[in-house]
């Protein structure tokens, strides 16, 4: 049999034959902690003990003084926007390479995006770039952690005037650390997102984190309309404090099959799958690649999901959208790339058994192997 005849999608053996476990995990402490909510009679509350443990929980956690509850990780940022003064007159600068979600939530407010292109063969922004992207309608930055990548915030802070904040996408990565110290806490507000598929998960919902009682009150105020117009559930809230206790041994184990897949996958791939460096103490959301410029992502990715691999695609970036949407300054090269470019393993395959884990880098390396045939 020929290495094309050994593929799944021709016919030939499926590489992961061991189920990948479902997405949010439903531990007995989540079921326990749903239980005792719904037996009290307290599930419906407005405001409860849930989510008030919740909030200490987060900031405790994430070094933050004061917190927002809120129903998405898109809101969340837009909530993080407004809280530091962002106005319809304003310009907030992001990287080219971005969760779409970001774009329009500056759009949400009426201000104006401003771009910079992302680090070579990666996804997070050049910091660079960002002295040719202030103007004086700067208001601030978005400043985004994505697909296990980790930005140094005090980079970005130093090349900024202190007028502009510091708002810290820390959606993807609940957990992860800098220097020892919490992602969440370097920015001047922080957002989270509890989304479905998300390392904390209650399907939706979100949090705003700051050390300025000021932020979170203007964040607070927008969504104020007789009652919380962008609420969390005590049900959702309930499902998530358990998480935060586990959350550090995930992040760890998550982080050993990270390590080990990539050098795995590093040996076998050469040029054909390339990603930076890994990052001690990131979360990972998703486990990224880039595929060399030769090779066409959609046949990889049909290969590899019929051989049982989880892998799925980046962003699309906006890097092509007009001049009526958005301010561009100089060229995107590195974002362009990355959104044409990027695969992403799923999140739940980190936590399988080693010999689980062991068959999806089978199944890449045989993928990979055929690429040039």
């Amino acid at each position: 049999m020929t290495r094309l005849e050994r593929l799944a999608i021709n016919g030939g053996p499926k590489s992961v034959t061991n189920p990948i476990s479902p997405w949010p995990i439903a531990s007995e402490k989540v079921k326990a902690a749903i239980s005792v909510l719904v037996d009290s009679n307290a599930w419906g509350l407005y405001d409860g003990a849930s989510t008030n443990q919740l909030q200490q929980c987060m900031e405790s956690l994430f070094d933050c003084t004061h917190s927002l509850l809120t129903c998405s990780g898109t809101m969340a940022v837009e909530l993080a926007l407004r809280g530091v003064g962002v106005k319809p007159d304003s310009e907030v600068i992001l990287a080219a390479y971005d969760f779409p979600g970001n774009f329009r939530a500056i759009e949400a407010i009426g201000a104006t995006p401003v771009l910079v292109d992302v680090v070579p063969g990666g996804w997070v922004m050049q910091t660079e770039q960002l002295a040719a992207a202030i103007s004086e309608n700067t208001s601030a930055v978005l400043v985004s952690h994505l697909h296990g990548q980790l930005l140094s915030v005090e980079a970005v802070r130093n090349a900024l005037p202190e007028s502009i904040s510091i708002v810290e996408d820390c959606c993807q990565v609940p957990g992860a650390r800098i220097e020892a110290r919490p992602c969440g806490s370097f920015g001047d507000v922080s957002a989270f997102s509890f989304g479905g598929s998300k390392l904390l998960s209650a399907g939706r919902g979100g949090a705003v984190l700051s050390n300025d009682e000021l932020v979170i009150g203007k964040a607070r105020n927008f969504g104020a309309r007789g009652n919380d117009a962008f609420p969390l559930s005590q049900l959702q809230a309930a499902v998530l404090i358990p998480q935060l206790d586990e959350l550090q041994e995930r992040s760890a184990a998550r982080q050993s099959a990270v390590e080990a897949i990539s050098a795995a996958v590093d040996k076998v791939c050469g040029t054909k799958l390339k990603r930076p460096e890994t990052q001690a103490d990131s979360a990972w959301y998703k486990l990224p690649w880039q595929l060399r410029d030769s090779i066409d992502r959609e046949v990889v990715l049909s290969m590899l999901r019929a051989e049982g691999v989880p892998v799925d695609i980046g962003f699309r970036g906006f890097a092509k959208r007009t001049a009526r949407r958005c301010r561009k300054v100089g060229e995107y090269p590195n974002a362009i790339r990355a959104a044409s470019s990027t695969i992403l393993l799923h999140h739940p395959a980190l936590l399988e058994p080693a010999e689980t884990r062991a068959q999806i880098v089978s199944g890449i390396e045989k993928v990979m192997d055929c690429i040039d045939e």
